[in-house]
């Protein structure tokens, strides 16, 4: 059997081939794959500050017929590289590497193209950066993915914003979009389909809503609950205390229990038809009151004191 290395269908090495070490000239522009870099092993020394060197050079001649012309060329050390996500394939932005980072240069066979990775970014010189990734949600063959066919996550130290998104085009019943707004001090949470939470820190403020629009809203010392419909609470014990006041409208009110028990220093009741059925029924109050043109009490009445009334009817 002939050596791999020796036959011609397995060549010795790739056309793709490390070109040199490489230092970055200028910061990288965000939402671009591109950089300036020096390739330092084919550029021995750069005068002055690290930055991409550009140089304009006037030249003037003239042409056969007598004419003259001049001409300004631009001229730099540096060569510009196409971001390589070696290993990386479902990360979708460059990383925002910065003047003075070290990076590694890639070049495929004699073309004259470069591609470039990260070696090493300093703990000094890496600052603000925008990173996203994105898997593809398509299992069907030959289908581009887009970022309503992915979940994607995004972290923006550039945009304060950490986003979260979750597609529904394999079969999922709804989308998602988790996002931290971390400029405002907002979080949202929330489906394709109406539902929300959403909070915001520097209001002090939360509100949960669903599709149906009933929603609890809790802004600073307030809070209001709303549906349609109804509200069930169901607990052992509820206790409720109101420093000030309780306020209740409605149209029918009832309250069915075994035993009910109300103390209060003044007792009221205003109603144009107030009726208690009751085995055993019991008032105690300094000075109790009762407003109606007619109020009626069945079974045994017990009254201490003094009882005045209009007209009492036996």
């Amino acid at each position: 059997m002939s050596n791999p290395s020796e036959d011609s269908a397995f060549p010795e090495k790739s056309a793709l081939s490390i070109y040199s070490v490489g230092i970055v000239a200028a910061n990288k522009k965000l939402d671009s794959d591109l950089i300036e870099v020096v390739p330092t092993e084919h550029v021995s020394f750069v005068d002055g500050e690290l930055t991409d060197n550009k140089e304009e050079i006037k030249v003037a001649s003239e042409n056969f017929d007598g004419s003259s012309w001049e001409e300004t060329l631009v001229t730099t050390p540096s060569i510009t590289a196409k971001w390589f996500p070696l290993g990386n394939v479902t990360r979708k932005t460059a990383p925002d590497v910065r003047r003075g980072e070290k990076v590694v240069l890639f070049k495929f066979g004699d073309a004259d193209e470069y591609h470039w990775v990260e070696w090493d970014q300093g703990k000094k010189l890496r600052r603000l950066e925008t990173i996203s990734y994105a898997l593809s949600n398509n299992s069907k063959e030959d289908v581009e993915d887009s970022p309503t066919s992915t979940y994607w996550l995004e972290w923006s130290t550039h945009r304060k914003v950490v986003h979260l998104h979750t597609s529904k085009n394999d079969g999922e019943p709804f989308a998602w979009d988790i996002q931290l707004d971390t400029k405002e001090g907002n979080l949202t949470i929330k489906d394709d389909d109406g539902r929300i939470i959403f909070i915001q820190s520097k209001e002090d403020k939360i509100h949960v809503e669903n599709k149906a629009k009933s929603f609890i809203d809790i802004d600073k010392k307030n809070i209001t609950i709303e549906c349609k419909e109804t509200l069930t609470i169901n607990a052992k014990d509820i206790i409720t205390t109101a420093r000030a006041s309780i306020v209740t409208k409605t149209k029918k009110h009832d309250i069915n229990d075994t035993t009910f028990s109300h103390r209060s220093s003044s007792y009221s009741v205003n109603a144009n038809n107030w009726t208690t059925n009751s085995s055993r029924w019991s008032v105690t109050s300094s000075s109790p009151s009762f407003n109606a043109p007619t109020v009626r009490f069945s079974s045994n009445i017990n009254i201490g004191g003094n009882s005045y009334a209009s007209k009492h009817v036996d």
